[in-house]
């Protein structure tokens, strides 16, 4: 049994009653009080709620302080989330002068700015140091560290946020990101086969109009050359799609003068059927004739038949093909030996073999 005094008011519940506790935020008066100290305050969960709110008033003198000490360690609190978040305040409440200082900071270790790129807290404080930059010569000096690192990034899952976000803030046609594409151009087939780069490379084609996209990078003269190799990788052959279904005018002579010669064994691999299929979706009675004529004319029409892809691909050359495609193709299949060396003949004459 709980005793209680009687002289005591307390109730016996209330003695077990945990007080609450308000969190100590320190008064605004002891900003000098932390002098020396607002490095490790930054990364302090009450110290850098002060510090933002302080930022946040803007005072040049208040400002001034924090500056003076953090501005020569901006790459290190970015590390941290919550000293990444005191940094976009400072960059949001400091001077451009103060400014050109933070990303002289920020860009004098290459190896030191890849590191803050490639981390996941590192990433999202830069991506937000981006949208803080004010002049020419600011963007100017972050944009030619970004090209020197575009290689080493944009095929990381971390990194390439980093490049994609940098595209964004400055969309086609801007000169400030030309330096960047310029280096995506030049390492295009390595980006196109790989998941990450793929991606950032979609991203790219989406949000962009294709005349400029084109006329800025060459990305699309870029994928025609590389096409056929496109075709067949798990990766590049969704970059293949998206140029097919952009339609930009005559781009299918384009596609099928590449591929001409090769939609048989395109037919039989598991990803660059589904490019023929796409092809001959988007463009119909324009490119399909072409596609089941070399088809059917080719040594391995019979093996195309007996493939799964291949099949798939034949049955919509009978959705949008002519009816002299289909005569054509029922006249090739008997002359056609299957995989066991042995001729497919028709159960009877009037059987139809066309798929």
């Amino acid at each position: 049994m709980y005793e209680c005094d009687d002289n005591s008011s307390t109730p016996p519940a209330a003695a077990h009653r945990p007080v609450p506790r308000l969190p100590p935020v320190p008064p605004f008066n002891s900003l000098e009080e932390w002098k020396g100290q607002l490095f490790w305050k930054a990364m302090d969960p009450i110290g850098y709620q002060y510090l933002c709110r302080i930022l946040g008033g803007g005072k040049p003198e208040d400002v001034q302080l924090i500056f003076s000490e953090l501005k020569d360690q901006i790459c290190a609190l970015m590390f941290d989330r919550l000293g990444g978040n005191v940094v976009i305040s400072l960059c949001h409440a400091c001077n451009e002068q103060q400014m050109n200082h933070l990303v002289s900071s920020v860009t004098a270790d290459v190896d030191l700015f890849l590191v803050v790129c490639l981390n996941s807290d590192g990433s999202r404080c830069i991506k937000d140091f981006l949208r803080c930059l004010r002049t020419p010569k600011q963007i100017s000096d972050v944009v030619s560290v970004l090209r020197r690192l575009t290689p080493r990034l944009v095929n990381h899952d971390i990194g390439s946020r980093v490049i994609s976000r940098c595209l964004d803030i400055f969309p086609l046609p801007a000169e400030e990101t030309k330096p960047i594409l310029d280096v995506i151009s030049d390492i295009f087939f390595e980006m196109a086969t790989n998941r990450t780069g793929c991606s950032l490379l979609r991203e790219l084609l989406l949000g962009s109009d294709a005349f400029v996209l084109e006329n800025q990078t060459g990305i699309l003269s870029k994928i025609k050359e590389d096409l056929r190799k496109l075709s067949h990788h798990p990766c590049g052959r969704t970059l293949v799609w998206l140029l097919i279904k952009l339609r930009i005018q005559d781009v299918e002579k384009d596609l099928v003068a590449q591929l001409r010669g090769g939609f048989a064994l395109m037919s039989m691999d598991r990803y660059a059927s589904q490019v023929v299929l796409i092809l001959m979706e988007e463009y119909k009675e324009k490119v399909a004739p072409q596609i089941y004529d070399e088809i059917i004319h080719s040594r391995d029409c019979s093996r195309v038949l007996l493939h799964p892809d291949g099949k798939s691909v034949l049955k919509y050359a009978k959705k949008h093909s002519m009816k002299s495609a289909c005569q054509t193709l029922n006249q090739q299949i008997p002359l056609r030996a299957n995989h066991h060396g042995k001729n497919v003949h028709p159960k009877n004459k009037t059987q139809r073999i066309c798929v």
